[in-house]
């Protein structure tokens, strides 16, 4: 094992499955995500990149509070919030559970919907 002071390595996914070969589309090779990443479910979504490399299932912790006090902490990502994160999914070709209870698509309504939210939701999403 190397040591590497102390530092950890981040990976983009989307570079990690490029070099592995994983076809780019839709494909069998990649069935589900499931991302945890206190807060951070935004930025690693993006580093996966779901348009080139879309997951038939997607299962994340929606937590607003966390994703709020990520996006305050100094990184170049400031202005995102946590409809950002729902948006960025739905417009990747996503079909979400929590889209039964919210009535629309639009950010209002989104940010409607998350402020009723106390503490977290689990969600899962299915390519269409």
């Amino acid at each position: 094992s190397s040591n590497t002071g102390g530092m950890i390595r981040l990976l983009r996914v989307e570079n990690v499955l490029a070099e592995h070969g994983v076809p780019e589309g839709r494909s069998d090779a990649l069935r589900l995500l499931k991302v945890d990443v206190e807060g951070y479910e935004l930025r690693a979504f993006r580093g996966v990149n779901l348009t080139r490399f879309p997951f038939r299932y997607l299962t994340f912790e929606f937590f607003p509070e966390m994703i709020r006090s990520s996006s305050s902490s100094g990184n170049d990502d400031d202005n995102d919030d946590a409809a950002d994160l729902l948006m960025l999914v739905r417009d990747a070709g996503y079909i979400c559970d929590y889209e039964k209870v919210v009535k629309g698509n639009t950010r209002e309504m989104l940010n409607e919907w998350i402020a009723r939210i106390r503490g977290h939701v689990n969600i899962f999403c299915e390519l269409e």
